[in-house]
């Protein structure tokens, strides 16, 4: 079974989110949302088979944020087991937080949270493939920021 993914990253999309239903719809997802000013540079997904018509609020988040100027992006996610932040055990002595840009709102990500754009891009694809699961492509770490 194909599984298909919603993408919020502009206000276009409130009624209209993208769509990606294969690995060659997330690559051209990533490479539009390098493309985007910084005030666009976050992405909110849900996986449309995991929604559930009997509840107000979807049952998970996909965060895909992503930075052209430095190379590298952040993941978070939430479900029923907790909140997640991407984790880069290279970089563990990082103690600054990320930001990125859902719609000209700034979120924080944990220090430490900066992936290369090739984990990003992974992880979308396991996301989408393992039918809204949390990647196991990327090491995680408990989000702070919530």
């Amino acid at each position: 079974m194909g599984y298909h993914a919603e993408a919020y990253y502009l206000t276009s999309h409130g009624d209209d989110p993208e769509m990606l239903s294969s690995p060659e719809d997330v690559d051209a997802f990533i490479d539009r949302l390098l493309e985007q000013p910084i005030e666009n540079n976050l992405a909110e997904m849900y996986l449309v088979e995991r929604l559930q018509p009997e509840e107000s609020f979807p049952n998970h988040q996909f965060y895909v944020g992503v930075d052209r100027e430095r190379g590298v992006g952040a993941l978070k996610f939430n479900d029923a087991d907790g909140g997640f932040a991407s984790w880069a055990p290279w970089d563990a002595e990082a103690d600054s937080p990320s930001y990125y840009c859902l719609m000209g709102n700034e979120t924080e990500f944990p220090a430490g949270s900066d992936v290369p754009i090739d984990f990003v891009r992974r992880a979308v694809k396991e996301f989408l493939a393992s039918g809204g699961q949390r990647p196991t492509s990327v090491q995680w770490q408990e989000d702070t920021t919530l």
